[in-house]
């Protein structure tokens, strides 16, 4: 039962990511950033945590998205910003470095 689980969300993620990649070479990558900002995984995840934990654990990991979602915002707004002075692996770098750092923080302090 626990490899259905994971096989269901290896190729629903899977199938996200190829999607997004589709519209940003058919549309638009600015588009293509919209979808993959939705909650499309993570509503799946949350009825899939609520179907085999139970409500709490659903609730629970609510939290952890409030937490994991400011360290994805401050990471597209570095990334945003760090891209407009320089290379962009050494962008991404610095905002994944600010994206772990404000998760770690958010949790910690509001955990």
């Amino acid at each position: 039962m626990l490899w259905k689980k994971f096989l269901f969300d290896f190729v629903l993620g899977g199938l996200i990511v190829a999607i997004v990649v589709l519209v940003a070479n058919l549309i638009s990558p600015v588009i293509a950033g919209i979808i993959a900002a939705m909650p499309i995984r993570l509503a799946t995840s949350l009825f899939l945590i609520k179907f085999h934990e139970g409500e709490y654990a659903a609730v629970e990991a609510c939290r952890g998205i409030l937490h994991g979602a400011m360290g994805v915002l401050v990471f597209a707004v570095s990334l945003t910003l760090l891209t407009k002075k320089f290379e962009f692996y050494p962008s991404f770098g610095v905002a994944s470095v600010l994206c772990i750092v404000t998760t770690y923080l958010m949790y910690h302090f509001l955990g």
